[in-house]
């Protein structure tokens, strides 16, 4: 399959235009034939949100909160369309069941999480 035949959903935070999610984002759309994106840009970050994060920061690992409801998007647009490949630019708020979800809808599909953090620093 030619990168040309691709079609992608990408999933990632395109709101900032010096943000390198959205330069991975817009090579991605320069090689698919189509491309389908989910804004994971949160507007306005939840006190929810800080606390999660400062808990994690001290060692403490809660799952962050999908506030955006980032998780739901995607199995609706696995649900309507057929993916070669997802690819999910640091994927802090997706949950392990919509992954195995987006598997048994679409099996052939390719998933892609992408982070640059390192995972062996206990801070993230």
């Amino acid at each position: 399959m030619e990168c040309s035949d691709l079609h992608i959903l990408s999933v990632g935070s395109f709101g900032n235009k010096s943000n390198t999610s959205l330069h991975r984002h817009q090579i991605l759309e320069q090689l698919a034939n189509s491309i389908r994106p989910i804004d994971c840009e949160q507007k306005q970050a939840s006190i929810w949100f800080k606390f999660i994060y400062h808990l994690s920061y001290h060692g403490l690992h809660l799952p962050w909160p999908d506030v955006s409801d980032i998780n739901k998007q995607i199995l609706e647009h696995v649900g309507k369309e057929q993916f070669d490949l997802i690819w999910i630019d640091k994927p802090v708020v997706i949950r392990a069941r919509t992954l195995r979800k987006v598997k048994e809808l679409q099996p052939n599909c390719k998933i892609v999480a992408y982070m640059i953090d390192d995972f062996l620093n206990p801070y993230h």
